[in-house]
């Protein structure tokens, strides 16, 4: 019966004993199952995969794997609670720049708006007083203006 990748990850971290490398695992599987080089690269993220989802291995960090009951729970565990709180912290970091920049955006477009002096170019408040001042009256050219 043919094995699987996987099985001779397995039986490889058994007979070393120690952790070893994914890099250093892929040629020592291909030799063992017969496989040539092109078939291990297409096939070597599967096995990242399975390596990463089966309970029997365990990332040491920097694509070092090894045995799993080789190691404390401790040692090898991740909490994924401290991984969600460290995500949420830096969204609201990013939120609080997004903000920040936001807001800096918003006070340059005001300061090119009014030319830096504090005012608007903008006729709109005129024209809202113009029309106040001239609703209600009436001008013609014969009368001076008539209050309704």
């Amino acid at each position: 019966m043919k094995k699987s990748m996987l099985d001779v990850a397995y039986e490889i971290l058994q007979e070393k004993n120690k952790a070893v490398s994914f890099v250093d695992m892929l040629p020592i599987i291909a030799k063992k199952l017969e496989m040539s080089e092109e078939d291990i690269e297409k096939k070597s993220s599967q096995l990242y995969t399975s390596l990463l989802r089966d309970g029997r291995f365990v990332t040491l960090g920097e694509n070092i794997w090894d045995l799993r009951t080789r190691h404390k729970f401790d040692a090898v565990h991740i909490d994924m609670n401290d991984i969600y709180q460290q995500e949420e912290e830096e969204k609201d970091a990013d939120s609080e720049d997004e903000k920040d920049k936001l807001s800096d955006d918003e006070e340059k477009e005001d300061k090119e708006s009014d030319g830096g002096y504090g005012y608007s170019d903008s006729s709109e408040e005129e024209d809202a007083v113009n029309d106040a001042d001239i609703e209600g009256f009436i001008v013609n050219e014969d009368t001076e203006k008539e209050d309704y």
